[in-house]
Order: C-alpha cells, then structure tokens, then sequence
C-alpha cells in the first residue's frame, strides 16, 4: 500500500488542479464504497515510544520528515492492527518507519539503499543504525509471528527495498509501450502488501499449529 509519504513525493510540484481532481477522486470513490471512518484513538503512549526510538537512533532526520513519519506508522498500527497487542502494534510502527526511511533514502543515496538489499548475503556493515535496527527487527520477527509469517513478511520486506531500488536507479527510464504489466509488477514490491496482510496473523492466533491461515 501506498504510505503517505509515497503519495507526497510522487509528484514534485503537484498542481492545485491536480490536488484538487485527485481529492475529488478518492471522495467520490470511498462515497461509493459506503465507507466510514473508524472511532480509533490516538496511542499517545505508542506515538512517545516510537518517537523516543527515531531519537535513540542519533540520524539527523528533519523535524518534518519525523513527525509526518511518526503519524504515519503509528496511525496504520492504531487503526488497520488495532485488534493486535501494544507489542505488535509498536513492531508494525516500528517497521513502517523504517520502510519510510529506505524509501526516502533511495532519494538521495541510491548506492546506499542498494546496499541494504545486498546485506542477506554479503553481511557487510550498513554503517546506519536505522539500518541495522532493521537488520535486528528482520531477525526478531520469529518472536511475534509463526515461522511461515515471519519468513513471507521479511521475504516481502527485502522485495520492497529491492522495488525501491530499481524504482530510484530506472526513474529516467523510458519504459517499453508493450511491458503493460510492469507497473504492476513494481508496485506489488514497493507496497510490501504481503508483509503487512501477514501482521494481522499474530503467533497463537487461531490454530495451534499456526497453520490455519
């Protein structure tokens, strides 16, 4: 899925047309769909830890970049994981700014954003403590998810930053008229969709084998 951060900087200087049509849009579209917003409530404890995180890191992040990362995490493990513990809903914050992250990287530092998706296999030093605490986060995933869910989400997170990465290196591509599916083929890396339908399935949720789903 497309986080808003995506949204903000997939046009460089939108329009007010633009803005305007698009929010015309994806009004009429969720009328349509009936859709109502959830009663969710804001987690001031969970917005606090994952700020206290980002600080623990000592990046050099803008104050902008923070905040609307910060929004943006906590407010899918609020609403979309809200059914799932205060430790799960912190990991799925948690992992949602660190994708923001590599993904706003790839902005500026392509070699660097490649380099996060050779570390599986070449184990050599990121240099960057959002990376490694990426690094460790992939490794304790077994601790919150049965092992088919843990190893699909990290398998689906390493597709995501390997999508960002041809994403960054091809911008200037021109893309072949007939490749039709090569849109689609992008964005189902890039949304890490697999990842996060997976964070619904907690350990012990349902069957005790952790098979059921």
């Amino acid at each position: 899925m497309d986080s808003p951060l995506a949204l903000a900087t997939s046009q460089a200087s939108p329009s007010a047309s633009f803005i305007a049509e698009f929010t015309l849009i994806l009004r009429n579209f969720l009328v349509r769909m009936n859709y109502h917003a959830p009663d969710t409530q804001v987690n001031d404890k969970l917005r606090s830890e994952v700020a206290a995180q980002i600080l623990s890191w000592n990046h050099v992040l803008g104050p902008a970049f923070v905040q609307d990362t910060i929004d943006t995490s906590c407010t899918m493990a609020e609403s979309a994981y809200g059914h799932t513990s205060y430790d799960h809903q912190f990991l799925i914050a948690t992992y949602t700014t660190f994708l923001a992250y590599i993904e706003d990287l790839g902005e500026h530092n392509v070699e660097a954003l490649g380099k996060v998706v050779r570390w599986c296999v070449t184990r050599e030093d990121l240099q960057d403590p959002i990376l490694e605490g990426m690094r460790l986060q992939v490794r304790d995933m077994y601790n919150y998810y049965p092992r088919f869910g843990a190893e699909a989400i990290n398998t689906s997170t390493l597709g995501a930053m390997l999508g960002m990465h041809i994403e960054c290196v091809s911008k200037d591509m021109v893309i072949a008229p007939r490749a039709t599916m090569y849109p689609g083929f992008l964005r189902l890396r890039t949304g890490a969709g697999i990842g996060f339908a997976l964070f619904n399935f907690v350990k012990d949720w349902r069957d005790p084998a952790d098979s059921y789903y």
